[in-house]
């Protein structure tokens, strides 16, 4: 595994910068300020940094083959337009958590979007995961938690990670080829002075990296 050094690549002076997705076809870093309500776009080639308003806090974005971006806000789920740099509404999550927002997402090789939900003032259990699936939405994994993150699928596509943040814990669930989940274990627990574990991705090797706040 080789270990390179972290550099500025561009300076943002985002409120709450997260979430952030290489889109091959494009060729750019997408990524968001939640708190900003931006969705940014930089291209490595060119160091061109260019941002989108977001119509509310924007806990996501992720490419979708389509040409569009689907988006999580916490209106619920979004359509992005990278040509017309337009959102469009495409349907709620949780109507009766209103005070809940949309925080962080990844896919599988499938193609299905897992993503999680949050208290937005960062204190009630109200967060859940879901996966998108064909056009339908359903609650899996733990929860509730007041912090969702992750979700990180495995590179070989039969594990995912769960993240509550909050509770200092990452969880693990087998996951089969057709969706499904087994049911989810503690995978690591943190201690208060290691702080809180934050977003997580898998690399090529399996390992899971993690980012944690104090």
């Amino acid at each position: 595994m080789a270990v390179t050094e972290a550099r500025v690549a561009a300076r943002v002076g985002a409120t709450l910068g997260e979430g952030p997705v290489w889109d091959a076809a494009r060729g750019c870093l997408w990524f968001v300020d939640i708190k900003g309500k931006k969705l940014h776009r930089f291209n490595p080639a060119t160091a061109a940094l260019t941002s989108a308003d977001a119509p509310g806090e924007i806990g996501w974005a992720l490419p979708a083959d389509n040409g569009r971006l689907l988006c999580g806000l916490q209106s619920g789920l979004h359509w992005f337009d990278p040509d017309t740099r337009a959102f469009t509404f495409w349907r709620v999550v949780e109507p009766a958590l209103p005070g809940n927002r949309l925080n962080d997402a990844c896919t599988d090789a499938q193609g299905r979007v897992w993503f999680g939900s949050m208290d937005n003032s960062e204190s009630a259990a109200t967060g859940w995961f879901y996966r998108l699936d064909a056009g339908q939405i359903d609650r899996v994994g733990p929860g509730p938690v007041s912090i969702t993150n992750g979700p990180a699928v495995s590179p070989a596509g039969d594990r995912i990670y769960f993240t509550d943040t909050i509770g200092r814990r990452i969880w693990v669930a087998p996951l089969h080829d057709d969706g499904s989940l087994g049911g989810a274990q503690p995978y690591l627990t943190f201690t208060g002075d290691e702080g809180y574990p934050d977003g997580s991705i898998t690399d090529a090797e399996g390992n899971v990296w993690v980012g944690f706040f104090a």
